[in-house]
């Protein structure tokens, strides 16, 4: 039945979701840990170059 390789493949994508989501959170923290610093300190070049890289991945 067509009905039974459902599960293997919704547990074949799992690891790849669960992946993502954490490189996303991850992302997400250095994006708001790079504003904050680059609010506080603007000449910082390093803080805008890090905060481009974490919206590009």
């Amino acid at each position: 039945m067509v009905d039974d390789c459902r599960p293997l493949g919704f547990l074949l994508g799992l690891p790849f979701a669960l992946l993502s989501s954490v490189l996303s959170l991850i992302a997400l923290i250095v994006w708001i840990f790079g504003s904050i610093v680059s609010c506080i300190c603007p000449c910082c070049k390093c803080c805008v170059g890090l905060l481009d890289l974490t919206m590009t991945c």
